[in-house]
């Protein structure tokens, strides 16, 4: 059953008032804030007293009527609110067709709440209303339908009455964070549900990130200097968009041809603070040797630059590109399912150049979906901001996860 505490008596000799009650009214609204939105104040008639809301549910859920009334047919109206004409009673906003009202008697009382209050407060008319401490108890709601409980991961909620119906959350982040749609910064109980997404807080990406990257280069004799250098170039420019960070990203990377140049790797923990340091620790990453074992480097990727105790963080995606210019020599499918086996997502940045050739179904087997392999059919000059912006959209994790 709905309990409303009705606060207007009926007494003998009421003093005559010089100016009517002011009263917010709406008319049909499916919810506070439509109420308020919709509504307007009204300098009720001298014999209207009481301020009174009246909430009906249909199919399609709530309608909110407020008005002015007289003090005595509102509280009739009120005390109807337990009787049995519906199961379990009149008032029960569970139950199609339920009546619920209650009065109040001063000035704009009915404007913030369902609820209708027992004393002024400094609530004001306003668009956002101050919060209160008041409990559901304390107030007569607690048979009221309620919402679920409301967090937010890295901010908080000010609630004007909890998640009882009626209350509407104000949503902050902590500094840094934004919310996330950016446009939901308010929500209302309607009964059973809030009338807005409980928004989440986010960082914006880029620049920030959430991944551990491992970048594996093709430094076999095919590639050329030149073309290395322009290798090298993508991957610093691709990396400049992010912080690097321990809660944002962390990369790292190494060159292979027919063995793995452990010599100048760049292990996931060696610059978590230190972009700069990473930047020039890539560039000075030699180019020579000849050779290309693609399925030996990508099992040194797993079997080592992978480890938790070279940087690998848990909870956190793992992202491994190849990037090469031809046919691997040795097998490759076996070692890349057992390293997305992992959780590790794999991409393969495939580059046709003259006179060289890919095997697709090799280069797929390395990537596992068409989706991740990325074939530069203009040689290492076409490796440029275009596809590096196709690239950074798979840095940023899913912004409610990006805090």
């Amino acid at each position: 059953m709905m309990k409303f505490i009705s606060v207007v008596t009926i007494l003998c000799g009421l003093v005559i008032l010089t100016e009517g009650l002011i009263c917010w009214t709406c008319e049909n609204a499916r919810s506070n804030a439509m109420c308020k939105a919709t509504g307007r104040l009204k300098t009720c008639d001298s014999n209207q007293l009481a301020c009174q809301t009246h909430i009906r549910t249909d199919p399609q859920g709530m309608r909110i009527t407020k008005e002015c009334k007289q003090a005595h047919a509102c509280n009739n109206n009120y005390i109807q609110n337990p009787r049995a004409a519906w199961v379990p009673s009149q008032c029960n906003l569970n139950v199609q067709g339920s009546v619920c009202r209650c009065c109040c008697d001063f000035d704009r009382c009915s404007y913030d709440t369902l609820l209708c209050p027992q004393v002024p407060t400094t609530t004001t008319v306003a668009p956002t209303p101050p919060p209160t401490t008041t409990t559901p108890e304390a107030s007569g709601a607690a048979d009221l339908p309620t919402c679920p409980e409301v967090e937010i991961r890295s901010g908080s909620a000010t609630c004007t009455m909890g998640n009882n119906v009626g209350s509407t959350c104000t949503f902050n982040c902590q500094d840094g964070l934004s919310l996330h749609p950016a446009n939901f910064s308010h929500s209302e109980c309607d009964g059973t549900a809030w009338n807005e997404p409980v928004p989440c807080c986010t960082r914006p990406c880029p620049p920030f990130a959430r991944a551990d990257a491992v970048l594996i280069l093709d430094s076999s004799s095919s590639v050329r200097k030149r073309n290395w250098d322009r290798m090298i170039e993508f991957v610093v420019n691709m990396l400049t968009q992010f912080v690097v960070n321990e809660s944002s990203l962390r990369v790292g990377a190494f060159r292979y041809n027919r063995a793995v140049d452990s010599a100048t790797q760049i292990l996931l923990n060696r610059f978590t603070e230190d972009k700069t340091g990473l930047i020039q620790a890539i560039e000075d990453i030699p180019y020579r040797g000849s050779g290309t074992r693609t399925g030996n480097a990508i099992r040194h990727a797993k079997d080592v630059l992978l480890l938790p105790e070279n940087g690998n963080r848990p909870n956190v995606t793992d992202l491994v590109f190849v990037v090469t210019d031809g046919r691997s020599q040795d097998a490759v499918a076996e070692v890349s399912r057992e390293l997305r086996a992992t959780g590790a997502v794999t991409f393969v940045i495939a580059v046709i150049i003259r006179g060289s050739t890919i095997e697709r179904d090799q280069m797929l087997d390395i990537a596992g979906s068409p989706d991740r392999l990325f074939e530069v059919t203009g040689g290492f000059d076409d490796l440029d901001s275009v596809l590096a912006d196709r690239l950074r959209n798979y840095f940023c994790p899913p912004p409610c996860e990006n805090f």
